[in-house]
């Protein structure tokens, strides 16, 4: 299968799970149409950051990463995640962790 990705003037973080391995990868801007690939089962999600430019995440620059895409609202908090994480699990089953 295939589809066109068209310019939109943002650069873009995708995810991309492909044959049953995961890629994460930044896009530059695009100025004309890219023919995308893809098979069944296959999944994209594409996160647009509108007028800036990212580095391309390294261990170095991971956090200042992750308050950028909060900033924008594009990531939330799980408060079940972030208790478990800090020691503190609530009373219920692993199993029922997100």
């Amino acid at each position: 299968m295939r589809e066109w990705s068209t310019p939109d003037g943002c650069w873009d973080i995708v995810v991309m799970q492909r044959a049953g391995r995961t890629t994460v990868l930044q896009t530059a801007l695009i100025s004309r149409p890219v023919l995308l690939a893809y098979d069944a089962g296959d999944s994209y999600l594409a996160i647009a950051m509108e007028g800036e430019t990212l580095e391309v995440p390294r261990l170095e620059n991971a956090e200042g990463l992750v308050d950028r895409l909060a900033r924008r609202g594009l990531l939330v908090r799980d408060e079940l995640v972030e208790s478990a994480a800090a020691g503190r699990p609530r009373a219920i089953s692993p199993r029922s962790m997100p």
